[in-house]
C-alpha cells in the first residue's frame, strides 16, 4: 500500500463491502499518531449515530489491539506506511489510547447535526437564539402540533384564505381517489416544506398572486384558442362543409377546430396531433381519395383556413408550455397556500416554545459561515480543527456542504488533510436532502484550487464470489441500458455513467468451491407492486410462498433463522410478510414486531389505563378482559361469551385483584398505579423486554409530565409509533427491514421478494421550482405536483431532472439491496409476457430479466470472469423461470453439527404452510421453578393435574409429567404430591375419582339462550350429575354464584339430582352449593 497522504484533499470512492470503515479508522489513527494531542484537532463526521458509535468503538478497539502488541491487519499497514517498529507503534497506540480516554470530550466524532449544533450553541447571541432555547429532534411532533393549530384557525376571519386552500386540498384528494381526511397528506406536505429545497418559502400573498397570474394565463390562452376554433368552424360552415367532409372525419385534423372552440381547461384538448401537422404541411391531406367535396375543401383552405391553421399552430407552440405550467401551478397552489400558513404558525410555535427544530441547524449555520471568518468561528466555539474526515459524503446536502466548505478551505490552506468518503451508487437519501452531485463533480470543482487525489476501493470484502460476480454482471451493463434509453435521456447520460463507472469489484472471500449462491426467479404471475387487499389472492399466495420457500432452502442447507434477512421496499410489505411468517411459527424480528404497541401485555396495560381514564371506552375494556381471559386470569370463565354475560362480576374481579376500588386506583400516582396493575394482572410472569421498556417509558412520562394518568396516555399516543425494544443479536429469528434501513449492514442470506420499482416519479411527489410566468419573475420556491404533463411545460427541465434522479434513486436502491448479502441471495420479480419484448422497459425487474437472459457484457474480462465461476443454471417451476449461480449447500457441513435448528417437517400446501421445529435449547431454558410460580401459573398447574387424574393410580405419573412441563423442582413436586395425598384422604374425593362415574372434563355446555358454561369436572351416573370446580386460592363469593349457574343449567337439561361442589386444593376442603 502507498504511504498515507497527510495533507491535501482526498476523495475515496468506496463501493459496497469495500472496507470503508476500516479505511476511515486507519486514516484517523494515522493522523492522530502525529503527536499525542493530534486527535483533538481531528473532526470526523458520519451520517448516523450508529455509524458514529461504530467508528469510535473501532478506533478504541484497534488502538487496544496495537497497544497490547497483538497482531492485526491495521497494525501492519500503519507500520508499513508510517515506518514504525513494533515497539514504537505499541507505545504510540498506548499513549494515544490514554489521551482519548482521559480527554474523551475532545474525541470529536459525531453526526453532522451534532457538530452543527455545537457551533450554533456557541453563536446563540449572534444568531438571535434565546438563552435556554430547546432543540426539538422530533419534528413529527412539532408538525402535528402546528397542524392542529392550523386546523383550529380554519374559518377564522384573520385566516380567510386558509378555508379556501383546505377545501381545494380536500377536493384534490377526492379527485385522486383518496380519503377526504387530509391530516396525513398535510403532515407529509409540511415535512417537505421543512427541507432545504423549500428554504425560501413564499407568503400567503404570494400564493394569491400566483393564482391570479395563472388564471390570467389560462384564460388568455383558452379564450384565444376558442376564438380561433370558432373562426375556423365558421369558415367551414360558409362553404357548407362539416367536420365529416374532411379526411378521417371526427378523428381527423378538422376536429381539432371543434375541440378548441369549446371552453375547456383540459390540457389534452389543445395538444396538436400528427394529422394536424400534416395538414399544415400539405393541403392535399385535407381530403380523402373518394371525397365528393374536394373542390370546396380546397377553396376553403385557400381562402384563409390554411393560413388560420398555421396561425393556430404558431400560437399554440408559443404559449402552450406556459399554459401547461399555469394549469399545473393552479392544481397545486392550494399546497403553497397551506404551507405558507403552516410556516406562519411554525414561526409562532418557535417563539412561544423557545424551540428550534433540528432542521433549523443547517440554515442557521449557513448564515453564520457566510458572515464570519473561520478563525473567529473556531475561537468562539473552542474548536481548533486541522483535519476533517466526512463519511457517507454522497448523502451530504448542498447547504451542509456550503457550511463545511469554509472550514475545509481553511484546513487545506494550512496544508492539513481533508478526506471525503462515499459512494454515489449508494445515494438513497435524496428525499432527506442528499446531493450525489457533490461527490460526482461539484465538490471537486469547489476545491479546484487545491491538490486533489482520488482513490477507488475496488475489493469487495463482504460477499462471496457468486454475489460479487452477479452484481458485476448486472451493474456493468448500465452503459448499454443507458444507450438503449432505459435509464434517463441524453441529458442524464454522463451522470449515470460516471456514477456506475466503478461498479465492477474484485472479491477477497471464498473460492470457486466455496463460492456462494444467487437465485433469480422470474415470475409470470399477476404483477404485485405492493401487497394490499385489491391484489389477486393467488398472486399474494405465490408471493408469500416464495418467501417461505427461500427460507426453507436456506435452513435446509445449514443456515440459521438469524442469518436470514428479508429486504422490502416499505413497512407495509414488511408487516404483511411478518404476519405471514408468524402465522407459520417462523420467528421474526421486524420494525413492527419490535414496537412496544405490538406486545399483547403492553396493549392490555394501556387498554386498562384508558378505561380507567374513560369509563365509556368499551373497546379498551373488552380488550383487557379478552387478554386476561386468554391468559387464564379468569379461571372461572371459560369462554369470551360467558365472560361478557358476567361482565360486571368480571370487572369486580379486576378491582379485587388489585386490592383497591376504581376510585382508589385513580388517586394513586402514575408509578404506583403502574406497579399495582402489572402485579395484579400478572403481566410479567417471566422477564419480558416489552414490559421492561414500558416501565421505562412510564418513568420518562412521570419525569416529563408528572404523575398524571391523562398526560401519560397523551404521551403514549404521541410516541407509540416510535417506541420499540432492542433485541439481542443472538436471537434466532429472521430479520425483516426496509432497504433504506439495511444500508451499511450485511447478512449471510438475503431475500428480495419484490424488486419491481417504478422508474417514473409518483404523482404525490412535489417539485419545488421557481416558475417564470409572463412578466412575473417568481424568486421563491413553489411546490408543483409531479406530472408527465410538465414535460411540455416551461418547467420541462426541472421535471426531466427529477425523473432522471428518480430513476437513479431506484437504481441505487437496487444496488444497495443486492450488495447486502454475504453468502446467499434470492431475488424475485414479476415479468408479464407482454413486457418481455416491450422496447420501453418500465421496471428494474424487467431490466434484470433482459440482462439475465442475454449475453450482454461491456467488458470481455467481466464475461470471462463470470464463465469461470460457473455457468448459469436454468429451471422452470410452474409459471416461474429460475436462474441460479454458484452453490447453495457449501455451508451445510459447517452447520450440520451445530445445536441449532433441526427441521422435522416443513411443507407449503394449499391450506396453511406449517413449520415444525425442534430446538435443542427449548427445554433447557425452562420456565419458573415452583418457588417462583405466580398465583395464576400455580393455579393452572393444579387444574391440569386434577383434570388428568382419573383414579388415584394416576397421581404419580400425572404429577411428574406436569411438573416436568412447568419445570417445577423436586422440592415443589414433593409438596404438591403431599397435598394431593392429603386431599385424597377425603372419602368424597375418593368417590369422585373411583372410576365409577362417566366423566365430562373441561367441555362446554351450550344453553338454549346461547350462553356457554365450562365446568372443570362433571360426573354422571344415571339421572344424577355432580359438578366439581377446582380452586387453589382463597374462597370468593363469585365462585358460589358461578357453581349455582352450572347447577341450574344441568337441571334445565333434565338431570333430576344435581350436586355442585368447590374443591379447595390447598385447604383440602369441599364446599357444597345448595
Amino acid at each position: 500500500m502507498e504511504k498515507l497522504k497527510g495533507t491535501g484533499a482526498q476523495f475515496i470512492k468506496a463501493s459496497a463491502g469495500s472496507g470503508k470503515t476500516f479505511r476511515l479508522v486507519l486514516e484517523y489513527i494515522a493522523l492522530a499518531f502525529q503527536n499525542n494531542n493530534s486527535f483533538r484537532n481531528i473532526l470526523a463526521v458520519t451520517f448516523t449515530r450508529a455509524a458514529t458509535r461504530e467508528m469510535k468503538e473501532r478506533i478504541i478497539e484497534e488502538l487496544t489491539i496495537i497497544a497490547c502488541e497483538e497482531d492485526s491487519a491495521m497494525k501492519e499497514i500503519l507500520k508499513l506506511t508510517g515506518g514504525y517498529s513494533d515497539k514504537v507503534i505499541s507505545a504510540k497506540a498506548n499513549n494515544l489510547l490514554k489521551e482519548i480516554l482521559f480527554h474523551y470530550g475532545w474525541f470529536e466524532i459525531s453526526t453532522i447535526d451534532s457538530f452543527f449544533q455545537k457551533l450554533i450553541r456557541a453563536f446563540a447571541r449572534e444568531l438571535n437564539i434565546p438563552m435556554g432555547a430547546l432543540i426539538e429532534i422530533d419534528q413529527q411532533k412539532v408538525i402535528k402540533e402546528v397542524t392542529a393549530n392550523l386546523f383550529e384557525s380554519y374559518g377564522k376571519q384573520d385566516f380567510k384564505n386558509l378555508k379556501k386552500w383546505i377545501r381545494q386540498f380536500i377536493a384534490e384528494q377526492l379527485n385522486s381517489g383518496k380519503s377526504w381526511n387530509i391530516e396525513y397528506a398535510l403532515a407529509s406536505l409540511a415535512s417537505e416544506s421543512l427541507k432545504e429545497k423549500a428554504i425560501n418559502m413564499p407568503e400567503n400573498e404570494d400564493a394569491e398572486n400566483l393564482l391570479k397570474t395563472s388564471d390570467k394565463i389560462i384564460s388568455t390562452f383558452t379564450d384565444q384558442m376558442k376564438a380561433y376554433g370558432e373562426q375556423a368552424l365558421e369558415m367551414i360552415t360558409n362553404y357548407q362543409l362539416t367536420i365529416e367532409d374532411f379526411s378521417y372525419g371526427k378523428s381527423g385534423f378538422a376536429n381539432y377546430f371543434k375541440k378548441i372552440a369549446s371552453t375547456s381547461q383540459i390540457v389534452k384538448t389543445y395538444e396538436i396531433g400528427l394529422r394536424v401537422y400534416k395538414a399544415q404541411d400539405d393541403v392535399d391531406t385535407w381530403y380523402g381519395k373518394k371525397s365528393q367535396r374536394i373542390d370546396d375543401i380546397l377553396n376553403c383552405a385557400n381562402s384563409g383556413l390554411h393560413s388560420l391553421l398555421c396561425e393556430i399552430i404558431s400560437f399554440q407552440e408559443a404559449h402552450y408550455p406556459e399554459f401547461i405550467t399555469a394549469m399545473q401551478i393552479k392544481k397545486s397552489v392550494y399546497a403553497l397556500g397551506i404551507v405558507s400558513y403552516f410556516h406562519h404558525f411554525l414561526r409562532n410555535y418557535r417563539k412561544e416554545k423557545d424551540t428550534l427544530l433540528i432542521s433549523d441547524n443547517t440554515e442557521l449555520l449557513n448564515r453564520l459561515v457566510a458572515s464570519s471568518d473561520v478563525p473567529f468561528i473556531y475561537e468562539k466555539s473552542g474548536l481548533y480543527l486541522n483535519h476533517i474526515l466526512i463519511d457517507e459524503f454522497q448523502d451530504t446536502s448542498a447547504m451542509q456542504w456550503q457550511n463545511f466548505l469554509p472550514l475545509i478551505n481553511n484546513s487545506l490552506s494550512q496544508n492539513n488533510k481533508v478526506l471525503l468518503v462515499g459512494d454515489v451508487k449508494q445515494s438513497i437519501y435524496r428525499f432527506r436532502g442528499g446531493d450525489m452531485q457533490l461527490l460526482l463533480t461539484k465538490a471537486e470543482e469547489d476545491l479546484g484550487f487545491f491538490e486533489i487525489n482520488s482513490e477507488t476501493l475496488e475489493v469487495n470484502r463482504r460477499s462471496y464470489p457468486a454475489i460479487v460476480h452477479f452484481n458485476n454482471f448486472l451493474f456493468s451493463s448500465i452503459p448499454g441500458r443507458v444507450d438503449a434509453g432505459v435509464f434517463g435521456g441524453e441529458i442524464f447520460r454522463d451522470t449515470i455513467l460516471k456514477a456506475y463507472s466503478d461498479a465492477v469489484q474484485k472479491f477477497s472471500r471464498g473460492s470457486l468451491e466455496n463460492c456462494g449462491y444467487v437465485e433469480l426467479t422470474i415470475s409470470e404471475e399477476k404483477e404485485v407492486n405492493h401487497i394490499n387487499e385489491e391484489d389477486d389472492i393467488e398472486t399474494i399466495r405465490a408471493y408469500k410462498a416464495y418467501v417461505t420457500d427461500c427460507i426453507e432452502k436456506a435452513v435446509n442447507n445449514g443456515f440459521h433463522f438469524r442469518d436470514i434477512c428479508i429486504l422490502i421496499r416499505n413497512n407495509r410489505q414488511g408487516k404483511e410478510i411478518a404476519e405471514w411468517l408468524k402465522f407459520n411459527n417462523i420467528p421474526v424480528v421486524s420494525k413492527e414486531s419490535l414496537l412496544l404497541s405490538s406486545s399483547p401485555a403492553v396493549k392490555c396495560f394501556i387498554s386498562f389505563m384508558k378505561w380507567l381514564a374513560e369509563p365509556k371506552n368499551e373497546e379498551a375494556l373488552l380488550y383487557t378482559l379478552n387478554f386476561l381471559l386468554e391468559n387464564d386470569f379468569f379461571i372461572d370463565y371459560k369462554t369470551y361469551h360467558s365472560l361478557l354475560k358476567n361482565k360486571t362480576e368480571a370487572i369486580d374481579l379486576l378491582f379485587e385483584s388489585t386490592g383497591h376500588s376504581k376510585k382508589e386506583l385513580l388517586s394513586f400516582p402514575l408509578l404506583k398505579l403502574t406497579e399495582k396493575i402489572i402485579y395484579a394482572f400478572n403481566l410479567v410472569p417471566e422477564p419480558d423486554m416489552y414490559m421492561q421498556r414500558l416501565t421505562d417509558f412510564v418513568m420518562e412520562s412521570n419525569r416529563l409530565y408528572g404523575p398524571d394518568l391523562i398526560s401519560f396516555l397523551e404521551f403514549w399516543e404521541e410516541k407509540k409509533e416510535r417506541l420499540s425494544v432492542v433485541t439481542s443479536s443472538d436471537e434466532d429469528a429472521i430479520t425483516i427491514m426496509t432497504i433504506h434501513k439495511s444500508k451499511g449492514l450485511q447478512f449471510p442470506v438475503v431475500i428480495l421478494p419484490d424488486i419491481d420499482y417504478d422508474l417514473n416519479p409518483h404523482r404525490e411527489t412535489y417539485l419545488w421550482v421557481m416558475p417564470q410566468l409572463e412578466n412575473m419573475q417568481f424568486e421563491k420556491q413553489v411546490p408543483v405536483k409531479s406530472s408527465p404533463a410538465l414535460e411540455q411545460s416551461t418547467l420541462s427541465n426541472e421535471y426531466l431532472l427529477e425523473r432522471n434522479l428518480f430513476m437513479l434513486d431506484n437504481l441505487n436502491l437496487l444496488y444497495v439491496a443486492t450488495t447486502r448479502a454475504e453468502k446467499c441471495m434470492f431475488i424475485r420479480f414479476n415479468c408479464t409476457r407482454k413486457n418481455r419484448s416491450s422496447p420501453k422497459i418500465q421496471e428494474l425487474g424487467q431490466v434484470i430479466f433482459a440482462e439475465a437472459t442475454t449475453d450482454v457484457f461491456t467488458s470481455e474480462d467481466a464475461k470471462k470472469e463470470w464463465k469461470e465461476l460457473q455457468k448459469m443454471n436454468i429451471s422452470t417451476k410452474e409459471n416461474n423461470a429460475v436462474y441460479s449461480f454458484g452453490k447453495l449447500d457449501f455451508e451445510l457441513k459447517k452447520y450440520i453439527k451445530s445445536k441449532g435448528i433441526s427441521i422435522k417437517n416443513w411443507h407449503i400446501g394449499q391450506a396453511v404452510p406449517t413449520l415444525k421445529l425442534k430446538r435443542s435449547w427449548q427445554k433447557d431454558a425452562g420456565r419458573q421453578s415452583d418457588e417462583n410460580l405466580s398465583a395464576l401459573e400455580r393455579g393452572k398447574l393444579i387444574h391440569e393435574i386434577l383434570e388428568e387424574i382419573l383414579t388415584p393410580s394416576d397421581i404419580n405419573e400425572v404429577i411428574e409429567k406436569k411438573c416436568r412441563e412447568y419445570s417445577v423442582k423436586k422440592l415443589g413436586e414433593s409438596e404438591i404430591r403431599k397435598k394431593l395425598e392429603h386431599l385424597f384422604q377425603l372419602k368424597t374425593v375418593q368417590d369422585w375419582f373411583s372410576g365409577r362415574w362417566k366423566l365430562i372434563r373441561e367441555q362446554e355446555i351450550l344453553m338454549p339462550g346461547g350462553e356457554m358454561f365450562r365446568p372443570d369436572r362433571v360426573m354422571i351416573e344415571g339421572e344424577k350429575a355432580v359438578i366439581v370446580d377446582f380452586k387453589s386460592g382463597e374462597a370468593r363469593k363469585i365462585y358460589e354464584k358461578q357453581l349455582l349457574n352450572y347447577k341450574n343449567s344441568l337441571e334445565e337439561m333434565g338431570y333430576k339430582e344435581v350436586e355442585a361442589h368447590i374443591l379447595y386444593f390447598d385447604e383440602a376442603r369441599i364446599e357444597s352449593i345448595l
